[in-house]
């Protein structure tokens, strides 16, 4: 019944109203350079991602990534690398992630996202509160008062190699 949505909800709105379009920026820069002897390229990339989810809260994430790749000459038959790689990243989201998402889906096929004060008057006590499932589910409620994960997390990589030429053909490397 279209006269009255919120008492006749559309099957499914979910992905309407609790979703939106969310930018994602990716910048680069890399750096090149050497000789016969060294050779080097260092890279700094930053990504960052809104949400997706149509909510309260500011979700999103932040990626940095810095990245020195090496490679050395350092005789005829002697070769060496360094690599090293520092990475953080920061994600806003809400506690129960997966589970939001898992809940657009299943088991909340006929409840209203949220219900409005177009119904105030009618049904007093109504307006304005989270619409259920016949389970007792909203991915709204997940999403904006289940709690939010706040995570930092930072990692270096590196790594060293070098290689001995043993004969043309036959090298050992570690």
């Amino acid at each position: 019944n279209k006269s009255s949505p919120e008492l006749y909800p559309d099957v499914n709105s979910w992905f309407q109203t609790l979703l939106k379009a969310a930018p994602q920026y990716n910048n680069n820069i890399s750096v090149s350079g050497g000789n016969e002897s060294i050779r080097a390229r260092l890279s700094i990339r930053q990504q960052k991602q809104a949400s997706i989810l149509d909510v309260s809260h500011d979700y999103g994430a932040d990626l940095r990534d810095v990245r020195l790749n090496t490679d050395f000459k350092l005789s005829k038959k002697l070769n060496a690398s360094a690599d090293i790689n520092y990475r953080n990243n920061y994600t806003f989201a809400p506690a129960n992630e997966g589970e939001v998402f898992n809940r657009f889906i299943h088991g909340t096929l006929f409840a209203t996202p949220r219900y409005t004060n177009a119904l105030e008057g009618q049904y007093p006590g109504i307006t304005g509160t989270y619409g259920l499932s016949p389970q007792g589910i909203s991915p709204r409620i997940l999403a904006e008062l289940d709690g939010t994960s706040k995570r930092f997390e930072e990692s270096i990589f590196s790594g060293v190699k070098a290689e001995y030429e043993i004969i043309k053909g036959l090298s050992l490397s570690s």
